[in-house]
């Protein structure tokens, strides 16, 4: 009665928060590599880091698409070196390419829920 067992997490809330901390991980190396360069202000990366945070701690599906559009954006800024012309060039072939994988997914049968 008064011991109360310990609860264990169920799996795929133990995965989420792994990935959670994956993307967390990845989007702070992109953001530190953006700083090294000089692409980005250190008050644009602390907004960022801060941002993804709250984000991630919200835990709905339309927080988890704005943070991989973050973590992608900081990406493309960062590997375009600044450049607009090529950050517009890489946004659109990673739409394209997502689109097809999307595509693809469903195709084999996946299911959208």
């Amino acid at each position: 009665m008064f011991l109360k067992k310990k609860q264990e997490q169920p799996k795929s809330s133990r995965v989420k928060n792994l990935m959670n901390i994956a993307t967390i991980l990845t989007v702070t190396l992109a953001v530190l590599k953006a700083l090294y360069y000089n692409f980005i202000s250190i008050k644009i990366a602390a907004v960022v880091l801060v941002g993804l945070a709250i984000i991630l701690a919200i835990k709905s599906p339309i927080a988890k698409i704005a943070a991989t559009l973050i973590a992608a954006y900081v990406f493309f800024v960062n590997s375009s070196e600044g450049n607009s012309d090529i950050i517009i060039g890489s946004i659109g072939a990673f739409l394209a390419l997502t689109l097809a994988v999307v595509g693809i997914y469903i195709a084999v049968g996946g299911r959208l829920k």
